[in-house]
């Protein structure tokens, strides 16, 4: 089901994740710190609209609130899939990657500050896998 683990041999060329959506390749510090910047914009975003806009709105659909919803659900599946294609540049292993970003999503639950330090730590760890920062 996944490749456990990825021989390092400096011949060996590696697909670098290119789709937000899905578990496609590893990606560099770089492009795991822009898309950890969007995810932070949109989510401000959303908040922005949440307390600034809709309590100004005198019958506020809830079509609107549901729309909402979903866009904060889509942020954090980007923000979850970036970590763990991430995790997978770091250990050279797809089962860690998906481990661990799920015991991340768990943690993020309980405790929100241990998972924004392994976020930000995540931007500065060098991987094994992308030699460069793309």
């Amino acid at each position: 089901m996944f490749d456990d683990k990825v021989e390092l041999d400096e011949k060996l060329e590696i697909e670098i994740g290119k789709s937000l959506w899905k578990f496609d390749g590893p990606i560099g510090r770089l492009r795991f710190f822009m898309i950890q910047l969007s995810v932070l914009i949109g989510v401000v975003a959303v908040i922005f609209v949440k307390s600034n806009v809709i309590p100004y709105i005198h019958h506020c659909p809830v079509d609107m609130l549901k729309f909402l919803l979903v866009v904060i659900l889509l942020l954090l599946w980007t923000s979850y899939m970036a970590i763990a294609k991430r995790i997978y540049d770091i250990f050279a292993s797809k089962k860690m990657g998906i481990i661990f970003s799920v015991l991340l999503f768990f943690t993020g639950l309980f405790i929100k500050g241990v998972a924004a330090i392994f976020v930000i730590a995540l931007m500065f760890i060098p991987g094994k896998m992308i030699k460069n920062n793309f």
